[in-house]
């Protein structure tokens, strides 16, 4: 049974509470499926208006590929109103990235959330950046 970490735990704590159910929804789906169940973690929950800014820096004043496009002031994250996490498929102890993998747990938050009745978005299918770690409901 796949089950949330410490780490996790925290970060689902964090968010808003239609997303804290949708995160609890996910894993429920995914310990039901009987192929395809990548283990899986929330790396990133609700963020300040600071810490959001910090992550928009990179690949402008700070070096490294843009992100993320919205600013954390002018322009908002779902993740500063606790709608959005990031997430990681846990592969041999460690935190990967295989976009399958990640398409699998969307799918599983997906699932979550439409039994919850809340509309959502998947980075993975964003047109201006591939953000396949990254699930909002609105």
């Amino acid at each position: 049974m796949i089950k949330y970490g410490r780490t996790s735990l925290g970060n689902i704590k964090t968010l808003d509470n239609r997303m804290y159910s949708v995160c609890h929804a996910a894993i429920a789906v995914m310990n039901r499926r009987k192929i395809g169940r990548p283990d899986f973690g929330i790396s990133s929950g609700r963020r300040t208006a600071v810490q959001q800014n910090i992550l928009w820096q990179q690949g402008r004043t700070v070096a490294g590929p843009i992100i993320t496009y919205r600013d954390g002031y002018e322009i908002e994250s779902t993740h500063q109103s606790g709608m959005a996490v990031d997430f990681f498929a846990y592969v041999d102890g460690r935190a990967d990235y295989d976009p399958g993998s990640l398409a699998l747990i969307a799918l599983c938050f997906a699932e979550g959330a439409n039994a919850l009745d809340l509309k959502w978005k998947w980075g993975g299918n964003f047109p201006s950046i591939f953000d396949g770690a990254h699930f909002e409901c609105f």
